[in-house]
């Protein structure tokens, strides 16, 4: 039985870390999308979440990504008021 004392120190989910978890339908149909408006756009996974993004410098921001980076910069604003 899991968590029983003869399992003390060992780790009960190292099967679940190493298995790969693809990303959801919805958030593939979201990177797709993406693609279609810039299609140097590089996304990496993991456990069905983006690891990682990357893309080709462009000489302004893109309507498309002004919306992500407006409320990524609300989120970061908000979080620095917390910590003061």
């Amino acid at each position: 039985m899991p968590g029983g004392t003869g399992d003390a120190g060992k780790s009960n989910d190292n099967e679940l870390r190493s298995q790969a978890t693809q990303p959801s339908e919805k958030l593939s149909a979201l990177v797709e999308e993406y693609r279609t408006q810039d299609p140097n756009a590089s996304f990496s996974f993991f456990n069905g979440h983006i690891d990682s993004f990357s893309t080709t410098p462009k000489e302004t921001i893109p309507e498309y990504a002004v919306k992500t980076l407006k409320g990524r910069l609300q989120q970061l604003s908000a979080t620095r008021l917390l910590d003061y």
